[in-house]
């Protein structure tokens, strides 16, 4: 079992609200030996952007081009304990890296890329995409309740939805699959991507295999996952962690509660119909294929729930209204486009919490698909990272000489 105490999360990340690096908890051997090694891999680190129970992540820049990404630093030490933390978390980073490295090929556009790595004899270093709206779980508590609209909820499910099925088509399970691991990112249409990031617990399942390790998330995990039995579980427990995802979207709370497992359980079965489906709280305002996407998601029985690569080979059409496919029919902005740029790329502020701005302003709806936006991140038609020069940015074709790295 991955968690002795049944804690509401695993992986309490904190998202810092200043850009001084030294906020950043101790590592192995420091802020200074974590800047150090940055310097020695040509990335300036420029803010914290968050600190975990085993890493911290810095918003990075190179110092030549200017090109900015999110910089995940893992000390060492943490794996030479020699307990079972240790051997778990090892074993973690090497599956992160891995996955991450093998879907590189592809490069999907709702799965974080990884651009390279680096390690020296104190840390790993996993240099990321960089998401400037951070976190839908941030997002979730900044909506509140009653959530965000159906609109948005669906095009993040759908987004989300068309990562994980790649993953599927792969033979990779995510097995944590929740709010604070699906990363936000504006585009330059106006609208907003979904990317499912932190692979730390996923792992390969081919065919007709089973998976027989409890992990992931307490709050998000699939029943079978909770009430482990030798048959194990496959990738329908991550649909269930979609279904979770899309409840916190709509509802602005997680969809069920408890201190352990056997209550945790109750909870779940305690909203069941007798064929097994979910009863859903009302909320007047959800259409009923909205409602009923939700319910095969959160399905108790696994062969039963809802099967992703139809949303994907859809897009949600026929599962959906065609008004819910796509953001939309926000109303227009009210600041200008000047204005908006000029915030985006004002002194002194960070990426990030411009990036929360702009995210603001799209969760109350007052940014619309053809409005004028931040030019700092144009569309992921590509992963190149983007690139800030004297208040004008581009994106680069080709990667900074020598910032190419292989899997060691």
């Amino acid at each position: 079992m991955y968690f002795s105490a049944f804690d509401m999360e695993l992986h309490c990340d904190q998202r810092h609200t200043n850009n001084d690096i030294s906020d950043a908890k101790p590592l192995e051997n420091g802020v200074a030996d974590v800047s150090a090694l940055l310097h020695a891999n040509s990335l300036q680190p420029m803010e914290l952007l968050g600190s975990g129970t085993f890493s911290n992540v810095y918003l990075c820049s190179t110092r030549t081009t200017s090109l900015c990404f999110a910089v995940k630093i893992i000390p060492k030490a943490l794996m030479k304990c020699g307990d079972d933390n240790a051997a778990r978390l090892r074993k973690a980073m090497e599956s992160e890296k891995s996955i991450l490295w093998s879907l590189r090929k592809r490069q999907h556009p709702n799965l974080l890329f990884l651009h390279y790595h680096f390690e020296d004899d104190h840390f790993f270093g996993l240099v990321l995409e960089m998401a400037d709206m951070g976190d839908l779980d941030s997002a979730i508590k900044q909506m509140g309740t009653p959530g965000m609209t159906e609109v948005l909820s669906l095009d993040i499910f759908r987004q989300v939805s068309c990562g994980v099925n790649y993953l599927h088509s792969c033979d990779i399970i995510h097995r944590d699959l929740k709010a604070k691991n699906i990363l936000l990112k504006s585009t330059s249409g106006g609208s907003l991507r979904a990317v499912v990031a932190d692979f730390g617990f996923a792992r390969s399942l081919s065919g007709g295999d089973m998976a027989r390790t409890q992990c992931g998330t307490p709050l998000f995990m699939a029943p079978e996952v909770i009430n482990l039995t030798s048959n194990g579980y496959n990738s329908s427990a991550d649909v269930w962690g979609l279904g979770c995802i899309l409840y916190c979207c709509l509802y602005g709370r997680r969809p069920f509660e408890g201190s352990n497992p056997r209550d945790l359980l109750k909870a779940i079965y305690a909203v069941r119909s007798t064929t097994g489906s979910m009863t859903l709280p009302p909320q007047p305002r959800l259409s009923l294929n909205c409602r009923t996407i939700l319910s095969k998601a959160l399905e108790i029985r696994p062969q039963a729930r809802l099967d992703i690569s139809k949303v994907e080979m859809s897009g949600l059409a026929g599962l959906v209204p065609a008004s819910a496919v796509a953001p939309s029919s926000n109303p227009k902005v009210t600041t200008s486009g000047a204005q908006l740029q000029l915030a985006w790329i004002a002194k002194g502020t960070s990426l990030y919490h411009r990036g929360a701005r702009v995210l603001q302003s799209y969760l109350r709806g007052s940014i619309s698909r053809d409005t004028p936006h931040p030019p700092s991140l144009p569309g992921r038609t590509t992963t190149e990272p983007f690139v800030m020069v004297g208040g004008t940015t581009t994106t680069l074709a080709k990667r900074e000489e020598g910032a190419e790295a292989s899997p060691k």
